[in-house]
């Protein structure tokens, strides 16, 4: 005879667990999942019941988890998030009649569809298109469309020839000059491959196809899905910023990839509605940051301002002055002012969370999980209150008023952050000094412009439009000669 299975709690149990952690504090926690003080009571009881133990610990701080309350959490939220994915799995199933739900390769998805998001848009509005690069085989089965490299011969599918038969070896030029070139195929041994473990030919084909025993390159790189992330965030900042004011036909960006650089993101303006967005690497990868730079540098931030400066000023009233962009000077505090402001103007409220959920974290194959969203949301707010303190650091720093040690102690302190990335943030300051002001008060001279007098969210892209298409100074924000 089987042991009898332990009970198992229920999903509202858990859900009182993960917010217990979260806020640690009863009275909050039950504000955050809408239940009475003495019903969170109740669920934790229940939950203390069926592990035995203890799950929290009274403080001086509140409730704090004990080892086995971290353990439980860590699990619950697990089972929180597969239960939300399953819940949005199942209400794409039973969609709306315009949604498409489609399963791309990464590298396809960012080199091809990807690019193509904002026409495919514009030509079909009411069009939702759904798609993930997590291939399973419940994903292809829900997907009404799958992007697949082979044959053709699938069992049970109904296949269509796109494009591409060849498979063919790429290398930097100059990597092969130094190098000394790839004779034949037993020269790859020598080299640094790129995998990408979700593509569809691996390296173990390669080497059974050219009759490569023990293949065993120099190194191997496994990379992922950053770049298809980046093109999806920047394609729907362009989308949300296109449907409240136009902009040229031809306008356009390159997107590369860049290290060692004291910067995230920059936008060179090359003219002709053409921008290069430079993405640095080296800084960590977060959904939110993803967001975040495609609106700083896109859209609406500086490739629309840029692009509409050329279009209506430069051109229309040949105006050639407005075809230099003065770094240090007014026209810097609107740049960065309005494409900050314009994150929030075009992911207002829990918008950016539900993007995220429903095209960043499929595309990168991920489960998202609402209470691992809400404690990075709550995390991430926390931290933005403390930009005023940033910006008194800085000027502290750059006035002398403290060492440069001594400045990298209290950036890890009040921006919450390592020495490794304390000492990256003052590298910014030591190159563009006092243009630092620039990002905190610009933005928030620029929100304020923008919610006066209570704006809607049209009268708000009214006033966006107006800033970046005219010779704005940080005056006329205020409404004040």
């Amino acid at each position: 005879m089987s042991p009898k299975p332990p009970p198992l709690p229920s999903t509202t149990a858990l859900r009182v667990l993960a917010a217990l952690v979260e806020h640690g504090s009863a009275s909050e926690a039950a504000k955050s999942v809408h239940l009475t003080q003495s019903a969170v009571s109740k669920q934790l009881r229940s939950l203390e019941e069926i592990a035995g133990m203890a799950l929290f610990a009274r403080t001086g701080r509140g409730l704090v988890p004990t080892p086995a309350g971290r353990i439980y959490v860590e699990q619950a939220r697990i089972a929180l998030g597969a239960l939300e994915t399953a819940a949005g799995r199942i209400a794409a199933l039973r969609g709306s009649s315009n949604a498409i739900r489609l399963h791309v390769l990464p590298i396809l998805g960012d080199r091809w569809l990807v690019p193509r998001l904002s026409l495919l848009a514009k030509a079909q509005p009411d069009l939702d298109l759904q798609f993930t690069t997590q291939a399973t085989g419940d994903t292809i089965e829900e997907a009404d469309g799958v992007f697949r490299f082979g044959e053709g011969d699938w069992p049970g599918q109904q296949a269509d020839y796109l494009f591409g038969r060849n498979v063919a070896l790429v290398g930097a030029p100059a990597l092969l000059g130094r190098m000394g070139g790839i004779a034949g195929p037993e020269d790859v041994r020598r080299y640094t491959v790129l995998d990408h473990r979700h593509t569809p030919l691996r390296w173990s084909e390669f080497a059974e196809a050219q009759g490569l025993a023990g293949f065993t390159p120099a190194h191997m790189v496994h990379f992922g899905f950053y770049a298809l992330v980046i093109r999806a965030a920047i394609a729907e900042c362009r989308k949300r910023t296109l449907a409240h004011f136009a902009l040229p036909a031809n306008e356009r960006f390159d997107l590369e990839f860049v290290t060692n650089e004291p910067w995230s993101g920059y936008n060179w303006y090359k003219g002709d509605a053409h921008s290069l967005i430079q993405v640095n690497t080296d800084e960590p990868v977060t959904f939110d940051h993803a967001i975040n730079l495609g609106c700083h540098e896109g859209y609406p931030g500086h490739h629309t301002l840029n692009v509409r400066l050329e279009e209506l000023l430069t051109k229309g009233k040949g105006w050639i002055e407005f075809s230099v962009f003065p770094l240090f000077s007014p026209m810097g505090f609107i740049a960065e002012g309005s494409a900050n402001a314009g994150i929030k103007l075009a992911f207002p409220g829990d918008e950016e969370a539900a993007f995220e959920a429903n095209t960043l974290y499929p595309l990168a194959g991920l489960t998202w999980s609402k209470a691992d969203d809400t404690a990075d949301d709550e995390a991430s707010r926390l931290i933005d209150e403390l930009d005023n303190v940033a910006l008194t650091i800085d000027q502290m720093y750059l006035d002398g008023e403290v060492t440069r040690e001594r400045t990298i102690a209290l950036i890890e302190k009040y921006r919450l952050t390592s020495r490794e990335g304390a000492v990256e943030s003052l590298q910014f300051v030591d190159k563009y000094r006092s243009y630092v002001i620039n990002y905190g008060l610009g933005e928030q001279m620029v929100t304020a412009a923008l919610d006066a007098g209570n704006a809607g969210p049209e009268l708000r892209w009214q006033r966006m439009e107006r800033i970046v298409s005219e010779p704005t100074t940080p005056a006329d924000l205020t409404g004040k000669p």
